[in-house]
């Protein structure tokens, strides 16, 4: 069991290149009052709650920048964890830094980093009989949606296991149609989420929320207010791990078609999978194109006729 532990925090570790640190400072979240400027190189974000009321969790892609200095504090942090270790082992003579601590379990989080948005369920920017109305303002980048939670409380669950993730791009607004949140014991009315029972090995952590997304569609509206800025339907992708830095419990996303499967327990990017069979399929075709009518064919090489019964007659 302590291996499994081990093997599954250096898995987590090696997942993202994002880490947990407090509350992003450039975030605001609009009241009806307010109004997107599409003029502050600022990215907008909208999403509708359905059922409950929750505060969502988004974990932003670290930029280069950031990814560079991380890096090195990442690296300065672990000389410093394994220089403490030896010393409390006097020195452990013959023992390589990597043996010591490897550098795939070591769990960081740098304080000066701050990419995690967490989001009032009570600051709400329109609310009807349908749902709750959600528009935030965040630096343009990656997001993943991270976790849900309860107002006033600091924990949550986190949706380690499986994910998605989109684009938030600067100066327009990113409808993520719905994120779908509700009792991990099934007691809800969201067809997503009610068939979904999480496999046993998650089980056993205790889950008190599931989590999925409802993609924006023509069906959809949007608060009028809105009606005249740039507005781009998010083009969801799946993420499979995420590090669970702020000790929530644990879960995972349903399977949402197109985007979202899961092999056993890895999660599997459904889009990427497709690319990655039709990429293989045109590569294999390549070689049996064969030369077109009227080609002069180098000496040895055989005619459409000789390459099999499916074959085109040769030209004469």
């Amino acid at each position: 069991m302590k291996n499994l532990a081990l093997a599954l925090a250096a898995s987590l570790a090696l997942t993202l290149p994002v880490h947990v640190a407090a509350s992003d400072q450039d975030v605001r979240q609009l009241k009806s009052k307010d109004m997107p400027d599409a003029a502050s190189g600022k990215a907008y974000i909208l999403y509708d709650v359905v059922e409950g009321k929750y505060d969502i969790f988004f974990l932003r892609s670290l930029t280069e920048e950031e990814l560079i200095r991380f890096d090195a504090n990442r690296a300065e942090a672990l000389a410093e964890e394994r220089a403490r270790l030896r010393r409390k082992r006097d020195g452990a003579p013959g023992v390589s830094d990597e043996e010591l601590l490897p550098a795939a379990a070591f769990a960081f989080t740098d304080p000066d980093i701050r990419n995690l948005v967490r989001l009032d369920s009570g600051r709400v920017f329109e609310k009807n009989d349908e749902g709750r109305t959600y528009v935030v303002e965040v630096p343009p980048g990656e997001y993943t949606v991270f976790g849900a939670g309860i107002d006033g409380f600091t924990g949550g669950t986190c949706m380690c296991m499986g994910s998605v993730r989109f684009d938030a791009n600067a100066g327009g607004i990113t409808d993520l149609g719905a994120i779908l949140v509700a009792p991990e014991d099934g007691k809800t009315d969201i067809p997503e989420l009610k068939p979904f029972e999480a496999p046993e090995y998650i089980r056993r952590k205790a889950l008190p929320y599931i989590m999925s997304v409802r993609a924006a569609s023509d069906v959809d509206t949007v608060p009028s207010k809105l009606a005249d800025f740039p507005l781009l339907r998010a083009e969801y992708r799946a993420v499979n791990r995420l590090p669970n830095t702020l000790g929530m419990l644990i879960n995972r996303m349903p399977p949402i078609g197109g985007v979202l499967d899961y092999d056993l327990d890895q999660a599997v990017d459904v889009k990427e999978k497709k690319l990655a069979v039709a990429t293989e399929a045109e590569e294999r075709a390549q070689p049996e194109q064969g030369l077109t009518e009227g080609a002069i064919a180098p000496e040895g090489a055989p005619r459409r006729s000789e390459e099999g019964p499916d074959a085109a007659p040769a030209s004469e």
